[in-house]
């Protein structure tokens, strides 16, 4: 089967949007769809002025996502001859893209390094930016949910995770020469690059794409066999994640082992000079013995001194309240006679 294209510039982007419409993008920003059925062509969209660098199909929404050289991210229903949305220029060329999160966001690589977020359905402007590559993305391979691939205008292959964004490690190198695409063979084993120095090169990617849960971690350089990759405390988790972490313990406990008192068990059959050391220890167990003696002595005194002064104080005390239990009907005696010498006056 042919379709005869009469293109007004090269085509530069294909993509296959289903299994009956193709979608291409050429050097001038003009994106077309295909009907392959009737094999005629079915929409002409032209709302770009420079070259489609990349084209996306999100299958759940049937939307086409495209970017420009011109700094803008268009969205289209290949049901519709209109765009739904245009974004915001960017100041910059957009070199590439990914949708990711299932479908709730959008990846934009730059021809500065930053990579662009877009939140579904916001697509006035990126909600969110990554920095840290020094060259040009060039091209984005989506390994998982949360985690790209980049391919820079450096030649470096790099390891992008998202949510929390970071840049893990470098896969690989091509050379000076910019990387032009990367993709996942079937079995999403071996990841496939080329660039513009005429190679192609593949990668093992195995440590990505079989990480559980779609989350990033770090490939183990022991067998799997270990007892590290065995448990499943959280602990033994963020250490097996992180080889510097299990290089770190390796290194700390032969330190402790080092740093540990050492016990030496004398054996039965000794020197002469054991018996000497064994005399002076026990003449000075007699001489701490006689000190801890004395000083009970010394707090059994102190103890009787002070009960003997709690008694005399008590005695004290009794014969205070004698004495004024013994003046007072002296008193209430007095009084008496003082009235009756007050009422004999009065008469």
């Amino acid at each position: 089967m042919k379709i005869e294209i009469k293109p007004r510039a090269p085509i530069n982007r294909l993509l296959t949007v289903n299994e009956q419409m193709i979608a291409t993008g050429d050097d001038d920003g003009c994106v077309k769809l295909w009907d392959i059925r009737q094999k005629k062509l079915a929409f002409t969209y032209e709302e770009h002025v420079d070259y489609i660098s990349s084209m996306n199909f999100n299958q759940k929404k049937r939307h086409l996502l495209v970017t420009s050289g011109d700094g803008c991210l268009s969205v289209y229903d290949v049901r519709k001859s209109k765009p739904i949305a245009i974004s915001d220029n960017q100041d910059d060329e957009l070199l590439s893209s990914s949708v990711i999160r299932n479908g709730t966001k959008l990846a934009v690589g730059l021809q500065s390094g930053c990579l662009g977020i877009f939140s579904y359905g916001q697509f006035g402007d990126v909600t969110d930016r990554v920095l840290g590559n020094p060259s040009s993305i060039e091209h984005l391979c989506k390994i998982n949910e949360d985690i790209l691939v980049t391919a820079g205008g450096d030649g470096y292959l790099r390891v992008l995770q998202l949510f929390p964004h970071k840049y893990t490690r470098v896969l690989g190198r091509h050379g000076s020469l910019p990387v032009e695409k990367a993709e996942l063979s079937h079995d999403r084993d071996l990841l496939v690059s080329y660039s513009q120095d005429s190679r192609i090169r593949f990668w093992d990617v195995k440590n990505l794409t079989d990480s559980s849960n779609d989350k990033f971690s770090w490939p183990n350089d022991k067998d799997s066999s270990g007892s590290d990759s065995d448990s499943d405390s959280d602990d033994s988790n963020s250490d097996g994640n992180n080889p510097m972490a299990v290089h770190a313990k390796e290194e700390i406990e032969p330190r402790l082992e080092s740093n540990t008192p050492v016990v030496s068990k004398r054996p039965l059959g000794e020197e002469s000079g054991s018996e000497l050391n064994s005399e002076s220890d026990d003449e000075e167990i007699k001489q701490l013995k006689s000190k801890i003696n004395k000083i009970n002595k010394i707090k059994n005194n102190g103890d009787s001194s002070k009960n003997n002064a709690d008694s005399d104080s008590d005695s004290s005390g009794d014969s205070s309240d004698s004495s004024d239990s013994e003046k007072k009907p002296q008193v209430q005696n007095n009084k008496k006679k003082f009235r009756s010498r007050s009422f004999f006056k009065n008469l």
